[in-house]
C-alpha cells in the first residue's frame, strides 16, 4: 500500500483529481475542554467539492475504467441525496463523462445548483432524503432501459467505496497521529468511511474502538428503524456491505 503523498502539492497538479486526499487533521481544543481524551477532526472540506465523497468517486470511477466496466462514451448514472452526487458529477466532468443523478425532489436548492454547475443532469423522484429508496428504484428503471449505455457507481453497495478509505483516509489518520489512536467516531451514511478506516486501523492496532453515530429518529443500525430526520450531514441510508469483521458500536 503506497504511503500518503503529503508532498504531492509542492508541485502543480496535472488534474484537480490530484488534489483529493491528504487533508489536515486538526486538534479540537476548545470543544474538548474538560475532556480527558485528546480529540482530532479530519478536515475533509479541503477536498475539491468539500466532502470526503471525492475520495470514493475518484477511486470507484478510476477502478471501473481499469476493469473495463466504464468506457468512453458511456454515461455515469448514480443515486444521491447530495454530497455523493456532487462528487460524482465533479469527477465525471473532469474525466469527460456525461453524468445523470437521480435524487429526491425535496433536497435543498443549493445541492441541485451545485450538481448542475458540474454538468450533471438531474432526475427527481417524490419525497425527501428518507425516500432514497424511490430514487434507487428509478435509477434501476433508467439503467434497465439501456444497460450498455449506463455505468452505475452504486455507492451503497460498491466495495470500492470502503476500499477508497482503506487505501487513503485510514493510512493518513494513522500516520498523522503517529499510530496513537484509541477510537474513531463518524456519522453513519453508506458506511464506506467507517468501514474502510476502521478496517485499516484495526489491522494496525486491534484495540482501536469504532463508533458509528446515527440520527435518533432514524436508528437504522441500532434498532433497525427507519424514518425522516432533520439533520443533513448524516445519511439515512443502509450501511455499505463492506467486508468488515470488526465490531462497531452505535451512538444515537
Amino acid at each position: 500500500m503506497p504511503a500518503p503523498a503529503w508532498d504531492a502539492l509542492r508541485r502543480p497538479c496535472s488534474s484537480l483529481l490530484d488534489a483529493i486526499g491528504c487533508t489536515p487533521l486538526v486538534q479540537l481544543s476548545r470543544v474538548s475542554a474538560g475532556v480527558k481524551a485528546t480529540l482530532f477532526a479530519k478536515v475533509e472540506w479541503y477536498s475539491p467539492t468539500g466532502s470526503l465523497k471525492d475520495r470514493i468517486y475518484a477511486h470507484m470511477i478510476r477502478t471501473a475504467e481499469e476493469r473495463g466496466a466504464l468506457r468512453p462514451g458511456m454515461t455515469i448514472l448514480e443515486c444521491s441525496t447530495g454530497n455523493a452526487g456532487i462528487a460524482c458529477a465533479f469527477v465525471a466532468a473532469v474525466k469527460g463523462y456525461r453524468c445523470v443523478v437521480v435524487m429526491p425532489e425535496g433536497m435543498s436548492e443549493e445541492r441541485k445548483k451545485l450538481l448542475r454547475a458540474y454538468g450533471a443532469e438531474l432526475v427527481f423522484t417524490p419525497g425527501g432524503e428518507s425516500d432514497v429508496d424511490l430514487a434507487l428504484a428509478r435509477l434501476e428503471e433508467i439503467r434497465a432501459a439501456n444497460p450498455e449505455q449506463y455505468w452505475v457507481p452504486g455507492q451503497f453497495t460498491n466495495p470500492d467505496n470502503p476500499e477508497a478509505h482503506y487505501l487513503s483516509s485510514g493510512p493518513e489518520i494513522w500516520e498523522q497521529l503517529g499510530g496513537r489512536v484509541d477510537a474513531v467516531i463518524a456519522s453513519q451514511g453508506t458506511g464506506g468511511w467507517l468501514s474502510g478506516v476502521g478496517r485499516y486501523l484495526r489491522e494496525q492496532l486491534p484495540a482501536v474502538r469504532i463508533y458509528a453515530v446515527e440520527p435518533a429518529e432514524c436508528p437504522l443500525l441500532s434498532r433497525r428503524g427507519w424514518g425522516p430526520r432533520t439533520a443533513s450531514r448524516a445519511s439515512a441510508t443502509a450501511s455499505c456491505p463492506a467486508p468488515s469483521t470488526w465490531p462497531c458500536s452505535t451512538v444515537w
